[in-house]
């Protein structure tokens, strides 16, 4: 869902994301962006825009502000990026398939991304 789709991406970017710039600026002696990838259009255009009126409870009940989300892929240290679906591992655990030609392309992602 979209909701789970901004407290994820919530989650990465406040706790393994932007406390990590640093560090990794100091060892390689320059200025880095984060990269974010999102395959869910709408969670995308949420975050760009900062607005979500159907998501106005994210703050109260899950503590995610989509406005500093959107505060941050709007500015210069992150980099939000459409990313289509049929490339991402998690796929996997997230979708049902029917067709085996998918099912071991998405089987062959996991296997890539553990080799």
């Amino acid at each position: 869902t979209v909701e789970a789709d901004i407290i994820a991406a919530d989650h990465a970017i406040r706790i393994s994301g932007l406390p990590a710039l640093p560090l990794w600026e100091t060892f390689l002696d320059r200025t880095l962006s984060l990269d974010v990838y999102q395959d869910n259009q709408a969670t995308a255009r949420i975050m760009s825009t900062g607005r979500a009126p159907t998501l106005r409870h994210i703050k109260r009940t899950h503590g995610v502000s989509i406005s500093w989300l959107n505060e941050r892929v709007t500015g210069p240290d992150i980099t939000l990026h459409d990313c289509i679906s049929e490339v991402m591992a998690a796929e996997i655990f997230t979708k049902h398939f029917v067709d085996r030609d998918t099912w071991e392309s998405v089987c062959m992602l996991i296997w890539c991304h553990h080799t």
